[in-house]
């Protein structure tokens, strides 16, 4: 009886309605649903009957989710080489509703990039109504904002400045930034006081570039061995307004030293963009690895009660590699995805 209930009010609502993303620092409004109601000829039983059908999971993806979260995906999940518009086109048809895109040479843009390069992009997302809800500047990979070679640090500014300057044209008003990298595998580059004072140094020039540009830098927890704890997260990105820089959470990369409900209570308003991953964790000599979600140890009730507790609302975008044996990848993640989000 339920779903009917629901196929009424579908039936009777305006065709869009406000999501309030205010814990992640925008106002979006979108689409959720469009159906029959006010089409001229149309009865009160076709419309419940199209309004119903709009509730089944396998014909409407979308309106699983709760309107307080956006459905996001990244676009690492697709191939190298993948066009944009096939990436938004194969989102879209899985049910996503926004896609975080990287700064690099082999992905849509780079250092070079014009606006016109950017606003190119803008207009094939909005053909498909699909925003970008973050775009990445540095990530583990990246050259370091502390390394301990003059180029690694001037290429890493370089990214950010660049993605400071495209993401406007994006309509995008997110930068993920990893804050520093104190090495790779077992060689240590920098200390974590260095990497500390070079990550702030560099986000104090960074903050009034992202002001004029209305855009959010937002830190990530990363396999970066720097800001492990979220106490250590939360003294860094209070040292600068609150309104240009917050937390890029990411559930799974913190599960080997953490847990993710703790995180979010501890950040609280600070998280303004969600990375959604799972991870297995060691046992019986094997190692840990990330694992599709549903599939690994994240506690995802609790970490859907702890957004609850905060009040989290806005983008939540499932990260992953592309897995090219499995055709299904994309709608099994937005399925799983889905899932998570129903727990709230």
């Amino acid at each position: 009886m339920a779903i009917f209930a629901r196929a009424r009010i579908l039936a009777s609502t305006t065709p869009s309605v406000g999501i309030d993303t205010a814990a992640s620092g925008v106002i979006e409004r979108g689409p959720i649903f469009r159906g029959t109601a006010g089409t001229r000829g149309s009865t009160r039983r076709s419309t419940i009957a199209f309004a119903l059908n709009a509730c089944l999971p396998d014909m409407c993806l979308r309106a699983e989710a709760p309107s307080r979260f956006v459905k996001g995906i990244t676009s690492a999940v697709f191939p190298l080489g993948t066009p944009f518009a096939d990436c938004v086109a194969r989102a879209s048809a899985a049910g996503f509703e926004a896609m975080e895109i990287r700064i690099d040479p082999k992905e849509f843009l780079y250092t070079q990039s014009t606006r016109e390069d950017a606003q190119k992009l803008a207009q094939i997302g909005a053909a498909k109504r699909m925003r970008i809800a973050s775009l990445w500047a540095l990530t583990p990979g990246s050259p370091s904002l502390a390394g301990p070679q003059k180029a690694e640090r001037d290429e890493a500014h370089a990214r950010v400045e660049a993605a400071l300057r495209l993401a406007p044209e994006l309509h995008c008003n997110a930068v993920l930034v990893t804050p520093a990298v104190l090495g790779r595998g077992a060689r240590m580059d920098v200390t974590h006081d260095q990497a500390w004072s070079a990550a702030t140094e560099a986000f104090r020039k960074f903050v009034p570039m992202a002001e004029r540009a209305g855009v959010l830098l937002t830190p990530e927890n990363v396999w970066s061995r720097f800001l492990v704890s979220p106490r250590d997260m939360r003294e860094f990105v209070d040292q600068f307004p609150r309104k240009t820089v917050g937390v890029h959470f990411d559930t799974g990369n913190i599960l080997q030293w953490g847990y993710p409900e703790d995180w979010i209570l501890t950040l609280g308003s600070r998280i303004r963009r969600i990375h959604f991953k799972d991870f297995k964790l060691a046992n019986g000599g094997k190692q840990g690895q990330f694992v599709p979600l549903l599939e690994g140890d994240v506690n995802w009730k609790g970490v859907m009660s702890s957004l609850r507790i905060i009040d989290y609302r806005g983008f939540i975008t499932a990260e992953a590699g592309p897995d090219p044996s499995d055709p299904e990848q994309l709608l099994k993640l937005s399925r799983a995805l889905d899932t998570i989000l129903a727990m709230a």
